[in-house]
């Protein structure tokens, strides 16, 4: 492969895009990092941070040196990828975990599994696109996307359910009959309510995967309590004391440094409370204009 004299090639708004969001990124890890290194990794947030910062640097690496490669390429590749993925997956599952190690590197195989389980069903689509009418054509391409799905839900079931969305989509935009789609939209809209009434009636007592957890967060949901010291209740007094503008400055957080998981599932709502819901709104903005980019 020949890199060409352009560094960056493509769209240049999406590398500017791409490179903010990393760079706010950085400065959010380092201002939310200190609970779990300390308690967790037994580190300390600089070290964290550093070992953040390698792993951005690599994957700058690693995409601008794909971004040299023509995309169709990636098509018969997927194929291998569905199957590394896919097997990656079953490891995971037969252990009971939705991480996997390899030396002093982990990694989720449900980020590999996104990404090949995508291009894998784009390529499917395109070599059956004549016949995607056919009821067998449609069980065809939905196989493999119900065995990803069915491989990720139970240690991880947002990501099984945002994995098939993603793959449902691509199967209307793909030109399949628009009225069979919404059939199955009906179908699984009842499937999604049924699951979620029976996880929150029965989810507890059947101790299934992570049915109990599951249950916990639906009734947290449905019956929040203002009162009981929370992540919800924190990140939502973090967001409030960040009010509207930059007031309180980075790395001030108070409720950052009391939250578990600062720095992952709640690490907006400590932006928020560091710098204001204006860049809140900026951040999102981005996100907004990326995906705009990438439609265009």
């Amino acid at each position: 492969m020949k890199l060409r004299r352009n560094i960056l090639v493509g769209d240049k708004a999406l590398w500017v895009i791409f490179f903010l969001l990393s760079g706010i990124s950085l400065i959010a890890v380092y201002s939310t990092i200190g609970y779990s290194a300390i308690i967790d990794l037994h580190s300390t947030p600089l070290r964290i941070f550093f070992k953040h910062l390698v792993f951005v640097l690599g994957a700058y690496a690693c995409i601008i040196l794909v971004s040299h490669v023509n995309y169709r390429r990636f098509s018969a590749m997927s194929v291998w990828l569905f199957v590394i993925a896919a097997g990656l997956l079953l490891v995971a599952a037969i252990v009971g975990t939705r991480w996997l190690s390899v030396g002093l590197f982990s990694f989720q195989p449900s980020e590999l599994a996104k990404l090949a389980l995508i291009v894998f069903l784009a390529r499917t689509i395109v070599h059956n696109r004549e016949r995607l009418d056919d009821r067998s054509t449609l069980i065809a391409m939905l196989v493999p996307v119900a065995l990803v799905c069915g491989l990720v839900l139970p240690e991880n079931l947002s990501t099984g359910v945002l994995i098939f969305a993603v793959c449902y989509l691509m199967l209307y935009f793909g030109g399949i009959d628009r009225r069979r789609w919404w059939r199955g939209c009906a179908l699984l809209l009842a499937l999604a309510v049924g699951g979620v009434l029976f996880l929150y009636l029965l989810g507890d007592k059947i101790d299934m995967f992570r049915s109990t957890t599951w249950n916990h967060r639906l009734h947290a949901w449905f019956n929040p309590d203002p009162d009981e010291l929370t992540q919800e209740n924190m990140a939502r007094m973090a967001v409030a004391r960040g009010g509207l503008f930059f007031r309180n400055g980075i790395g001030t957080t108070i409720h950052g440094r009391l939250m578990t998981q600062a720095h992952n599932d709640f690490i907006f709502a400590i932006i928020i409370e560091e710098a204001g819901a204006l860049v809140g709104a900026f951040i999102f903005l981005l996100y907004a204009w990326f995906y705009f980019r990438c439609m265009r």
